[in-house]
């Protein structure tokens, strides 16, 4: 288990995912009011497929991926990808993610769990700058993003068609304080 901490008298965990577990997390990648809001472009895989990948996620040394539990309870996923990789000239850079099922959304459980996840890359030196990239309509999490010290990036933002509909997306970035 990463951590514990409490936020609002609740407990919340970020553990490690296991293989015997997958299917939690598999059905929330699965729920459709995550998309388009959460990837778009994101293909979800078949639970086989996803427990595969739960398997190798020990061993990525490119990102790191950790189950979201409130009170005992599955909640969602926060993690890092493409870390160590040199995106930004001068910085290892990550891109931060975070997806929390709808009954614990609202709650500072995305919040509380992505300033942790942050905390422990900048400590561990895994990254000296993270990305994030999100829906320009997604105001709750262009929020959360604010609400953790990320600052709207002056990259233009990407345009992506998907299912006939065009989206905008906005990236944010954050280095550690000093």
């Amino acid at each position: 288990m990463l951590c514990g901490l409490t936020h609002d008298l609740r407990t919340i965990f970020l553990r490690q995912p296991r293989p015997d577990q997958a299917e939690l997390a598999w059905l929330l990648l699965r729920d459709p009011s995550l998309h388009p809001d959460f990837m778009l472009g994101y293909e979800v895989p078949s639970l086989e497929e996803y427990i595969e990948r739960v398997h190798r996620a020990k061993e990525n040394e490119k990102g790191i991926l950790w189950w979201i539990c409130v009170d005992g309870q599955f909640a969602g996923v926060v993690g890092a990808y493409r870390l160590g990789v040199n995106e930004v000239e001068g910085h290892k850079t990550g891109r931060l993610y975070y997806a929390v099922s709808p009954g614990f959304r609202g709650q500072g459980v995305a919040t509380a769990s992505a300033r942790r996840a942050i905390k422990y890359i900048f400590e561990t030196n895994l990254a000296t700058l993270l990305l994030a990239e999100v829906l320009a309509s997604n105001r709750s999490s262009r929020h959360i993003l604010e609400r953790l010290g990320f600052e709207l990036s002056p990259i233009i933002p990407e345009r992506y068609e998907e299912g006939g509909r065009s989206y905008e997306t906005c990236q944010y970035l954050l280095e550690p304080t000093r």
